[in-house]
């Protein structure tokens, strides 16, 4: 992406995009990784767990902008810029990364849930 560039690129201003987030936030509608800790945060935002390459804009690769929704997490805003922002400096965020909350490193793997608590972040 150049520097210049806007944030709300393909494939994020399309129809089919809108529908499958649509979808994902009806299926998970709090944030992935808050849910890890036990704390229940609605999502704001549907990310790809796998970022799509440079390859894959420039191609318009469907199979890397529309993934299966498990292939996608519903995060807070939080979450998702603290993973973006990773991303941006080259930090691994694959699988197993990590993603920075109020100081704590929170998987972004859904394994073992603590108990749930509700967090009112406004």
């Amino acid at each position: 992406m150049d520097e210049g560039e806007p944030v709300s690129i393909w494939p994020y201003t399309t129809r089919r995009w809108e529908r499958v987030r649509q979808q994902k936030m009806m299926r998970d509608p709090l944030c992935e990784a808050c849910l890890t800790v036990g704390e229940i945060v609605p999502a704001e935002v549907v990310d790809h767990r796998k970022p799509i390459t440079k390859e894959g804009r420039e191609k318009r690769s469907a199979a890397e902008a529309f993934p299966p929704l498990d292939k996608l997490a519903s995060l807070c805003a939080s979450h998702h810029n603290a993973k973006t922002r990773a991303e941006q400096r080259g930090e691994d965020t694959g699988a197993k990364a990590a993603i920075f909350s109020g100081g704590q490193t929170i998987p972004t793997t859904i394994g073992t849930r603590m108990p749930p608590r509700i967090v009112d972040r406004s």
